[in-house]
């Protein structure tokens, strides 16, 4: 089964051809890591923050680690990149073009997204720091027609979504075919196992 790594692995392979796809993507990563620093367990999420300022002939060091964080009885490894949060100056989502706005949520889903398919039904979240930034993802995903609810958990803001077309629309969106492909796979695996147990 895909897992949340996989999907943002697959999205982090895209390498938009567009300047201003890249823009509005390295603006996505912006707003989901809360600030210029961008904080990730996913190595190909920091590898394409380096890539993308790169392209756009910003400078930026290479993705260094950060302290580990105890979490029970192990400790995951963050890596930093520390980006120019001029290249948000001027942006905006009202005014950005349909690939623009596909650009963006892919930066924000790297930057600060989760997504599982478990037995209980696939899920995906946002965690980001604050109000404003939350309700930012809702409504941009509303816009899109992809309906989100958000919730506040352990002080941070929580956008997430849990139904079957509605993250499916939101993986179509951002380009993630394969994890597109995962759920469609996961839905009829469930329908048929949902027959079986009604038949039995």
């Amino acid at each position: 089964m895909l897992v949340a790594g996989e999907v943002k692995g697959e999205l982090a392979r895209i390498h938009p051809a567009r300047a201003c796809c890249r823009r509005a993507e390295l603006v996505g990563l912006l707003h989901g890591s809360g600030g210029a620093t961008l904080r990730t367990l996913d190595h190909a999420t920091a590898r394409t923050a380096v890539h993308l300022a790169t392209a756009l002939g910003m400078p930026v060091d290479p993705p260094r680690a950060a302290a580990p964080d105890r979490l029970g009885d192990r400790s995951r490894h963050h890596l930093v990149v520390e980006l120019d949060p001029s290249v948000a100056d001027g942006w905006s989502w009202a005014d950005a073009p349909a690939h623009d706005r596909r650009s963006f949520l892919r930066g924000v889903l790297l930057a600060s997204g989760s997504i599982s398919f478990s037995s209980s039904g696939p899920h995906v979240e946002f965690v980001l720091r604050d109000r404003d930034a939350a309700t930012a993802v809702r409504d941009a995903l509303a816009a899109l027609d992809v309906r989100a609810l958000t919730s506040l958990r352990r002080g941070r803001h929580v956008v997430y979504l849990k139904g079957q077309e509605e993250i499916a629309a939101l993986l179509r969106l951002v380009g993630a075919n394969r994890g597109l492909l995962e759920l469609e796979t996961h839905r009829v695996g469930r329908d048929v196992q949902a027959r079986l147990n009604r038949l039995l």
